[in-house]
């Protein structure tokens, strides 16, 4: 039996549960394998064009966070050894970042290069294997949490209960800009001045615009308005901001004990919800160094495209992991780079990557799988609330101008670039995502209608549909 064969029988057998992004393959698919050190393989991570999907055996997910969820009740400190680790990779990716910074990648000879990038891509693959755990509860930590609660709690007090108390890199970012600006206040700093005053900003959060699709640098000029307009305001409603984001911290954990005591939640259940609150930092700080991550992958992708006659664009289109100078050195690996579909299939002993016919026969194969088992556009509420609007599919970025203020947000995943396009949506929509997913929080901060995790939207929904969303009882009717 043949691999594409094998890979044909395995999509029939199994139950899968998919996720989507915008990226491409040399940013995704090292990230993909590494995940698969967290369950037991198959599993298939297609991109196609700027469209990434990932598709994992549903039912193993399950078992995997239900069994961490059961343990945890006795023993938090489960999830704290879990991200005590991944906090010495974080350590580990400082420090190699740095040592990016101190080359000179131009003057590498092409075996160092490609040594260079391997060391990059094995520390990348290894941040990977130790930070999927929150990914685990997207297919039904919801539910999962329910069932534990066993006491009467408003859907806002149980999200308060699993909000992370941690700032998230926006917060910060937001907190440093605020400061900057009350430290400059009155001086009537000129354009020139204030662009100097920025450089240290900018160094730190140069990453804040990139995404899993997009690497953009940003430097001093890119954050020059925005310390204007912050300049523009009144004094003391730049101090109001400085404490508001200074003191949330402290505000949440002093309002989470007090809901604790108020409620006399017991310790198991305190446990669940502790659990919860770390998973939703552990996909904040797993953010900020994708973004960072991403920036690194594409100097490397930039100069060996450079190297190798590759046009970049082609040049995403390759994986890492796979990457030698005899196949970069050859036009016929060259010409399949420039194909945009491929599908990565992992199993037990392995894994390899179709490319062209096979690949989008296998994607077609697990897109009909996944649409016979989801017939209906269901999900679960993030955030209550009924809306009768417009459908607006937004797969990515190069889909945003199209957004239009009250439309009805539909979408793979949302991210913290999706933010502007959230606050003028009538009501949101994602196929993927948990509880503490960015959707379901951003849109209870928001006070936006969502419903998250219904697999399927983006491929049942088209632009101008004109959709009735039950989010309380996470529903989504066509009605034209």
């Amino acid at each position: 039996m043949t691999l594409f064969d094998n890979a044909k029988n395995i999509i029939n057998d199994v139950e899968w549960f998919r996720q989507a992004a915008a990226s491409r393959a040399f940013f995704l698919l090292t990230p993909a394998l590494g995940v698969t050190r967290e369950f037991n393989p198959p599993a298939f991570f297609s991109c196609v064009g700027l469209n990434f999907e990932g598709f994992y055996p549903r039912q193993q997910l399950i078992k995997q966070a239900q069994d961490f969820l059961d343990k945890s009740k006795s023993d938090n400190r489960l999830i704290d050894d879990y991200l005590a680790k991944l906090y010495v990779i974080l350590k580990k990716l400082d420090k190699i970042f740095d040592e990016i910074d101190s080359l000179d990648l131009k003057s590498l000879d092409n075996k160092e290069l490609l040594a260079s990038l391997k060391k990059f891509d094995d520390l990348n693959y290894e941040f990977w294997f130790n930070n999927w755990l929150c990914d685990k509860y997207d297919p039904t930590g919801h539910d999962m949490l329910l069932k534990e609660i066993n006491l009467e709690l408003s859907s806002d007090e149980i999200a308060l209960l699993t909000s992370p108390t941690k700032l998230n890199f926006l917060e910060l970012s937001e907190l440093d800009l605020y400061n900057l600006a009350l430290e400059l206040y009155d001086q009537g700093l000129d354009d020139n001045v204030l662009l100097k005053k920025l450089n240290p900003y900018a160094k730190k959060y140069y990453y804040v615009q990139n995404s899993w699709l997009v690497v953009k640098v940003l430097k001093s000029e890119d954050f020059l308005d925005g310390l204007k307009q912050v300049l523009s305001y009144d004094k003391v409603r730049i101090i109001e901001r400085i404490e508001q984001i200074g003191n949330k911290q402290n505000n949440l954990s002093n309002n989470i004990n007090h809901l604790l005591k108020d409620k006399e939640i017991k310790k198991e259940l305190s446990n669940v919800f502790y659990l919860f609150r770390r998973l939703a930092e552990l996909r904040d700080i797993r953010k900020l160094y994708v973004l960072k991550i991403n920036y690194y992958n594409y100097l490397y992708a930039e100069e060996i495209a450079k190297r190798y006659d590759i046009s970049i664009d082609h040049m995403l289109n390759a994986v890492p992991f796979d990457l030698t100078h005899e196949k970069l050195s050859s036009q016929e690996y060259k010409d399949s780079l420039a194909g945009d579909k491929q599908v990565l299939f992992i199993f037990d002993d392995g894994y390899t990557i179709f490319r062209g016919e096979e690949a989008e026969k296998v994607i077609n194969n697990l897109h009909s799988k996944l649409l016979t088992k989801f017939t209906e556009i269901k999900g679960r509420c993030a955030c209550q609330g009924k809306v009768k609007g417009v459908v607006r599919v937004v797969m990515n970025e190069v889909h945003f101008s199209k957004f239009n203020n009250g439309e009805i947000l539909v979408a793979p995943m949302t991210r913290p670039e999706y933010v502007p396009l959230m606050k003028k949506a009538a009501a949101i929509i994602t196929d993927e995502g948990g509880i503490t997913s960015h959707a379901a929080v951003v849109s209870r901060e928001l006070g936006v209608p969502c419903v998250i995790g219904t697999q399927v939207a983006t491929k049942k929904l088209v632009d101008g549909d004109i959709v009735e969303v039950d989010a309380d009882n996470g529903v989504v009717r066509i009605v034209e």
